[in-house]
């Protein structure tokens, strides 16, 4: 059969360039209103990309051979961020090596073990916010998941050290989250004031920071993730290279942070905009919890706060898509698509699926009291063998920061419109971020607990 793509709009590539950077949802929307569940957009300088809404077609990606869907290949615009040595941007025998090692970094022990650490960050940040001001917390919940990710992985005990790590980290964050710095074509030093100029400095600057916290590691282990990564030994029983520790940790450190909370910003904006969905949520953590503080033995039990949490990651994914590049022709649908083309379950769409999720735009957590739905058809955290390996880590942190604010702080959001999409780098947050004023001092903690 002849290979073929499906149709797609026919605007220049500079145009859907734009819509993809600036309008993303729209613009899927309109594609698929207009061409189906399969549609294929044209960016300059890249292969085209066929979207996937359907979760027949993304199951038929997710389990196809990986030896001809390379999806490191298709993440290559974050490349210059997370290094060419990310688990994200690797293949074939070398990705799996670096994800098993990964994935036992994330094991529930280590899991457990952190659920204090974040529980109290969430105290102290809750103490910082000022009492009747109305605010943005999306900077704040920023702040937090970064605080959480560095002592994670460094189990660093010194508060100016753990401050330095975190603000080198967000000067690098904010210089990469510019749309524009995923256009090849924009990857380059034009000169001392363009963005990529300062871009790289602060990833030099970073990587400065690095290498004796990697070095002291090696010489004398602790009990923190980067201690575990420096003694790791591949196959052959040799340790990983300098430069292979160094893109996964800034691969866990972005990955870790910067979707968490966007994630906990758009939760935060849809359940204090539900006076119905809010109170249940906090007469659960009354019931489970009480006045005690929250930890990680509660966590199972708090139903309704984890299918508030998966509803709005459905209805507001921070990763809008994935990809995979095409080494081999692949029948698809209708269709026969040819080598040197980008497959793309599109998650947005695909959570929007009114045959699966009837009023795909109400925010209603009761969806996923009953069945879970199909991993292909509910996908926040990616698919297949290359899913987030910190999805445990993410979902008990998401639960821990949502339940101690509720716990903790009296917060009243501001009434309106649900947030739009605005783009930090290729995730999706909410535009004018989380507007809320802190009513009264926090709620204290049961004595004794």
């Amino acid at each position: 059969m002849p290979t073929t793509l499906p149709p797609g709009p026919p605007l220049p590539s500079v145009a859907q360039l734009f819509l993809w950077l600036y309008r993303p949802a729209r613009f899927f929307e309109a594609c698929h209103a207009r061409y189906g569940d399969l549609f294929t957009m044209r960016l300059p300088g890249n292969a085209p990309r066929v979207m996937l809404a359907r979760h027949e077609e993304i199951r038929a990606v997710f389990t196809g051979d990986a030896a001809s869907l390379h999806a490191g290949a298709a993440n290559a615009l974050v490349a210059p961020l997370v290094g060419p040595r990310s688990v994200l941007i690797l293949d074939g025998p070398a990705h799996q090596r670096q994800r098993r090692l990964l994935l036992s970094l994330f094991n529930g022990r280590n899991a457990a073990r952190q659920g204090e650490t974040m529980r109290a960050l969430t105290e102290a940040m809750i103490q910082a916010l000022p009492v009747e001001v109305e605010l943005d917390l999306a900077p704040a919940l920023q702040a937090l998941t970064l605080r959480i990710i560095v002592v994670t992985i460094f189990g660093v005990e010194d508060p100016s050290r753990v401050q330095a790590l975190a603000s080198l980290l967000t000067a690098l964050l904010e210089q990469a989250k510019s749309p524009l710095l995923l256009v090849p074509v924009l990857q380059r030093d034009l000169g001392p004031l363009t963005p990529w100029r300062g871009f790289q400095r602060l990833n030099a600057d970073l990587d400065a920071a690095l290498r004796p916290l990697i070095a002291q590691r090696r010489d004398a282990p602790g009990d923190d993730l980067l201690s575990q990564l420096v003694t790791a030994t591949d196959e052959r029983g040799q340790p990983l290279s300098a430069g292979q520790i160094r893109d996964d940790l800034v691969t866990l450190l972005v990955a870790g942070h910067e979707t968490t909370a966007s994630a906990l910003a758009w939760t935060l904006s849809l359940v204090l905009g539900d006076a119905e969905i809010r109170a249940r949520a906090e007469a659960e953590l009354e019931e489970v919890v009480g006045q005690a503080p929250l930890e990680v033995h509660h966590l199972d039990s708090l139903v309704w706060l984890g299918a508030c949490i998966d509803e709005a990651m459905r209805l507001s994914p921070v990763l809008a898509h994935v990809g995979r590049l095409l080494t081999a022709p692949m029948p698809l649908g209708a269709y026969t698509l040819p080598a040197g083309v980008m497959v793309v379950p599109n998650i947005y769409l695909a959570h929007r699926d009114p045959r699966l999720y009837p009023e795909p735009d109400r925010y209603e957590p009761r969806r996923f009291l009953a069945r879970p739905p199909s991993p292909h058809a509910y996908l926040p955290f990616g698919g297949g063998a290359r899913r987030c390996v910190g999805m445990t880590f993410a979902l008990q942190e998401m639960k821990i920061v949502l339940g101690t604010l509720l716990q903790r702080a009296p917060l009243t959001a501001r009434p309106g419109p649900r947030p739009s999409v605005r783009r930090r780098g290729v995730v999706w947050a909410p535009a004018g971020g989380v507007r809320v004023r802190r009513s009264s001092a926090s709620m204290p903690l049961k004595p004794g607990s």
